[in-house]
């Protein structure tokens, strides 16, 4: 994340934080545009990379101020990462038609992190030049260790087999992680070993459905017996197995247990495998829990937004709606979003002005998101101010909510039409833009 924002007055501030605002302003002022459009490539200013959208937003503006993908791949950042955002810009801008960039994106596979990457990337392209002389920049550059890992990496998205037939060592490299798949080893317990196995052991990944319904419904009584001490006075992953059995059976008997860990700001699946189990339970139990932690100096304000977020009342929002101001000041965007939720489970109770500063100033986009769903419901005036911007923002919802409640003037009907005929864009958004245009054209 980027500690260096600018000010969301600013073109770049906006164009930090994803806004179609920013996108319009740069492309009405290209010289301090692209400027801009470099700041953010070079300096990914995502506060969530892992969530956050800007690759398309990023390509697009860099389409309409003629930069091309070539420049692009080139604005890396100081940091050597394994993929950085100019990489996905740069596929991105080669998706839409820019193939300047596969040379410069083609020379980033010499290593085995960055192949793993871009790789899938640029074989999901169906461009006629993207994988033109990949497997023998690969062969050239990677171990034999090294092509069979990412063989096995990109098992399904990447043209092994046609490569095979006329590169030997790909050839080798296929037939190795074939036989390493056929050989991966069981899972160490079935989904019908005993309560006291698994809870010895744990169970790391999804639970299958029949290992669900075995815990809802099919426990003796000493099995659930079991499954609270283990929650209770257990650890690692048998504790974190144990909350995840009583949350699918909703079961309070551990709530003391899960607020303990969260009064003691406990990290980690343990952390997590208690706030799935305290939001899973009925709000009779968890509301006055949230009213009561909301204050604290600990973990337990930020579960308690959670539970607004899922159960608040109308009674709750006096209390929740002024400190959406101070969570957005200290760039506590977790429980941001989870106030706005609180305030989106009411809209007939806005018009909500915490939500206009939201939307201007939040560096994470996905706390825009949540504001400009709740604002299109409660703000009257939404269509005819923030929804022309949303047409280009960078995140799909955004962008949906924009073309479903915009108001349909002249100057919106272009870029709605736009939407539509985009096929690189989000199916939701096109057809939330056609349906517009549809209500635009009734007499």
């Amino acid at each position: 994340m980027s500690e260096l924002w600018a000010s969301p007055t600013t073109l770049l501030g906006q164009v930090q934080r994803g806004r179609g605002l920013g996108w319009l302003r740069a492309t009405e002022s290209p010289a301090e545009g692209k400027r801009a459009l470099q700041s953010c490539v070079q300096a990914d200013p995502r506060w969530d990379r892992q969530v956050e959208a800007r690759v398309d937003y990023y390509a697009t503006l860099a389409l309409a101020l003629n930069v091309p993908a070539a420049e692009i791949a080139h604005m890396r950042g100081a940091a050597d990462a394994a993929h950085d955002l100019a990489d996905s810009v740069a596929v991105q801008m080669a998706k839409r038609g820019d193939l300047t960039g596969l040379p410069a994106l083609k020379a980033r596979l010499v290593s085995l992190e960055a192949a793993e990457e871009l790789l899938p990337a640029l074989a999901r392209l169906e461009a006629p030049d993207a994988l033109s002389g990949v497997p023998e920049i690969l062969c050239a550059a990677l171990t034999d260790d090294e092509v069979i890992d990412l063989v096995r990496y990109a098992r399904n998205e990447v043209p092994w087999s046609t490569w095979a037939r006329e590169n030997t060592r790909i050839a080798s490299a296929l037939a190795v992680a074939s036989d390493r798949e056929t050989h991966k080893s069981a899972p160490p317990l079935a989904a019908d070993a005993r309560i006291a196995d698994l809870l010895a052991t744990g169970w790391p990944s999804a639970m299958p459905r029949r290992l669900r319904h075995r815990f809802r419904h099919e426990l003796s009584t000493a099995d659930v017996q079991l499954v609270r001490e283990t929650a209770t006075g257990g650890t690692g992953y048998g504790r974190v197995l144990a909350m995840r059995i009583l949350t699918e059976r909703a079961d309070p008997f551990v709530i003391p247990t899960a607020a303990q860990l969260f009064a003691d700001n406990t990290v980690g699946g343990e952390r997590a495998a208690a706030i799935r189990y305290i939001e899973a339970l009925d709000p009779t139990a968890t509301l006055p829990l949230a009213r009561e932690w909301f204050d604290l100096g600990d973990d337990r304000a930020g579960v308690a937004a959670g539970i607004f977020a899922l159960h608040a009342e109308p009674a709750d929002l006096p209390r929740l709606r002024p400190a959406l101001g101070p969570a957005l000041q200290q760039r506590e965007f977790y429980v941001l979003c989870d106030l706005i939720e609180a305030l989106g489970r009411h809209p007939d109770l806005g018009p909500f002005p915490e939500l206009v500063e939201v939307f201007e100033r939040a560096e994470y986009s996905y706390a825009r998101k949540r504001a400009a769903r709740v604002l299109a419901q409660s703000e009257p005036t939404f269509g005819d101010t923030f929804g022309f911007e949303c047409l280009w923002d960078c995140e799909a919802a955004v962008r949906q909510v924009g073309a479903a409640h915009v108001s349909t003037s002249t100057a919106s009907r272009p870029r709605l039409a736009e939407l539509v005929q985009d096929g690189c864009e989000d199916p939701e958004v096109r057809e939330a833009a056609a349906g517009r245009l549809s209500d635009a054209s009734r007499p």
